[in-house]
């Protein structure tokens, strides 16, 4: 768990805030609420529905409010931010805790009277007119909060840059993984994989930011090898279209799987696991 140290026994109310998600920011927000609950921590997430669905918070024993943020900004953040006032002045909160930059502003407009946490988990890479809205967010965000947590030490200095007064770091962890359920020569049929061919497993989300335009590159030149190894992507993101079109114009012998419930197999049956 990566919350700040709370005083044994509090009991207090925090309420964790994130827009919509499909991987690690939703799974760290199901850790960090689990963390807190078998603490003795009441915790209230709020979030768009579909990420309940996904990641069953209530399952870890925090209760739901759905507050419906989307990925990118849109005229419904004024909605959003008007529900997320309404939720945590219903529920009285001790402190707000958003993840991400799209939640952090949300919940920064929605002035809560309790301070306000919120966790920078990836950069801004965007350039453009997109780029310099994010940016002008980082600032927004940065000055409206009590402390910046930063994924990362680079975030952490770029909670700071752009106004955090409180900036520090906050490593996010791995979720912890079920054992396998299948032996890695099934995992390996699956994409018929031969005995003598090596199997590169990624996964993570399809998002600019985790560079997999590189792994695909690269296993474009690994097609000359022999045998070629083949690569495997798990995950899903808005840069799906972009990654498919690349490893078709490359004839790279990349798989993109899309979003998989079985990581810890794909793992266990591979000869190589790739962060890029």
């Amino acid at each position: 768990m990566t919350e700040p140290a709370l005083p044994t026994g509090w009991s207090g109310t925090v309420a964790l805030v994130l827009a919509s998600s499909t991987g690690g920011v939703g799974q760290h927000v199901r850790s960090v609420a689990g963390g807190l609950v078998a603490g003795g921590t009441s915790v209230l997430v709020c979030g768009p529905a579909a990420t309940q669905e996904q990641f069953d918070f209530t399952g870890v024993g925090a209760r739901f409010a759905p507050v419906e943020i989307p990925a990118s900004p849109t005229p419904a953040d004024a909605r959003a931010v008007l529900a997320l006032r309404r939720v945590l002045a219903a529920a009285s909160v001790d402190v707000v805790h958003a993840h991400g930059l799209r939640a952090g502003l949300v919940a920064v407009l929605a002035r809560p009277t309790a301070p306000l946490v919120v966790t920078w988990h990836n950069a801004v890479l965007a350039g453009g007119l997109r780029g310099g809205v994010s940016r002008l967010v980082e600032r927004v965000v940065a000055r409206g909060v009590r402390v910046a947590l930063g994924a990362s030490m680079d975030l952490v200095r770029r909670a700071a840059e752009v106004g955090a007064a409180d900036a520090r770091l906050a490593p996010v962890a791995a979720p912890t993984l079920p054992a396998p359920r299948r032996r890695p020569a099934a995992v390996r049929a699956e994409f018929g994989v031969r005995p003598d061919q090596p199997l590169i497993v990624s996964v993570g989300r399809l998002h600019p930011q985790k560079r997999y335009d590189v792994l695909i590159d690269a296993a474009a030149r690994w097609r000359t090898r022999t045998p070629p190894p083949v690569v495997v992507i798990a995950g899903s993101g808005p840069a799906y279209l972009p990654l498919a079109a690349r490893t078709s114009a490359a004839r790279a012998p990349v798989t993109l799987l899309g979003h998989r419930t079985d990581v810890a197999d794909l793992l266990a049956g591979a000869d190589l696991a790739v962060v890029t």
